[in-house]
């Protein structure tokens, strides 16, 4: 059995400095600095320029309109990243991860899921949605996109899985960036990083 008195214990960390743990609101609080609000105007511009060539903008199937559209999301959630951690400390960080709905099954958790599902329902089944050519013809919509780099890269035009690459490898070198930061103090995470990114380039990506 246990004493008494052990169980009678009453220990109040608060009133001996500790202080109050974080809260949901206090995790939300941190303001943006004028470095990361540009990365993200980076990104808000090329998500619009995505959606305009999308609807039939004369930029699609241009270099301007694939680097825009591509270029400028991925440069602004690199330098979002960089911005972000240059000034913490190298290592873990889950503080506050139970309160952001991105990973708490939150609004935002609910429809990354949503868009991630549903642009592979369109991958497999559904990819004239995404502007292949069932036809032969010329791709459309988001496909015509990243056009002009599937002509110099394959000599055909794009396809669906040509569309898929892209993201796929612009994600693996968006997300190694966030990576590089967080672990910027362990080389082994740095060969990771680095190795992932690299055989996902070439041989996942450039030489199919």
């Amino acid at each position: 059995m246990m004493d008494a008195k052990l169980l009678e214990y009453d220990f109040d960390e608060e009133e001996v400095g500790f202080g109050e743990p974080a809260t949901s609101a206090a995790v939300h609080q941190d303001s943006l600095s004028g470095l990361e609000k540009f990365s993200l105007a980076l990104v808000g511009l090329g998500l619009l320029s995505v959606l305009v060539q999308v609807f039939g903008s004369s930029l699609a199937g241009t270099w301007v309109g694939f680097l825009t559209a591509f270029g400028l999301p991925s440069a602004g959630a690199m330098l979002y990243y960089w911005a972000d951690f240059k000034d913490t400390t190298p290592g873990i960080k889950h503080d506050g991860v139970f309160f952001r709905g991105l990973l708490a099954r939150g609004g935002a958790g609910w429809i990354a899921g949503i868009l991630m599902t549903g642009l592979y329902v369109l991958l497999y089944w559904y990819p004239q949605m995404l502007g292949h050519p069932s036809d032969g013809g010329e791709p459309t919509g988001l496909v015509r996109v990243v056009d002009p780099l599937a002509r110099v890269m394959t000599g055909y035009p794009a396809s669906q899985w040509f569309l898929y690459g892209v993201l796929y490898t612009l994600s693996i070198v968006v997300f190694g960036t966030r990576m590089l930061m967080k672990y910027r103090h362990n080389r082994y995470h740095q060969i990771r990083t680095f190795s992932v990114a690299f055989f996902q380039f070439v041989f996942a990506w450039l030489l199919p």
